[in-house]
């Protein structure tokens, strides 16, 4: 039905979720028709950043690749990052942006807290190389979770 949130408790009867608001959701079996797992043995960080259309795209694509490479180099990420960089590239391009993207294998449940750090470690290498960011992608280019 479109809930999302940490399992807390599962029965033969029913699930009980805990959304990212708080809230307590209990779903009974019979109305379950699918499960996403996110969390189960590893999670991956689909990552993706807007990037001005006029910026070198080897120079994007090296300081996002620089940027997961540090993080994962960092002893206060050592464990959340199973993989620093499974793929990386110029993944779309616009007449307002070129998308880079990137895979990152994770710990279960760490890439939430993993993509807001990799977003400042971005942002900051795209200062240090002069590279713009693009204009705002479509939804369909963008992250689900």
């Amino acid at each position: 039905n479109g809930s999302t949130g940490l399992v807390e408790q599962l029965s033969l009867r029913m699930a009980q979720l805990r959304d990212g608001a708080g809230n307590l959701i209990t779903i009974p079996h019979s109305s379950v028709t699918g499960v996403v797992n996110h969390s189960r043995n590893w999670s991956r960080v689909d990552y993706r950043v807007s990037v001005d259309p006029a910026a070198d795209h080897v120079k994007a694509v090296d300081a996002v690749r620089g940027a997961l490479e540090d993080l994962a180099s960092d002893r206060r990420w050592r464990g959340a990052i199973l993989t620093p960089v499974e793929w990386i590239g110029v993944d779309g391009l616009s007449r307002d942006w070129m998308l880079v993207r990137a895979s990152i294998k994770t710990a279960p449940l760490r890439q939430y807290e993993l993509r807001r750090e990799i977003n400042a470690r971005v942002r900051i290498a795209f200062d240090e190389a002069g590279i713009g960011l693009g204009a705002p992608i479509a939804a369909e280019f963008m992250p689900q979770a």
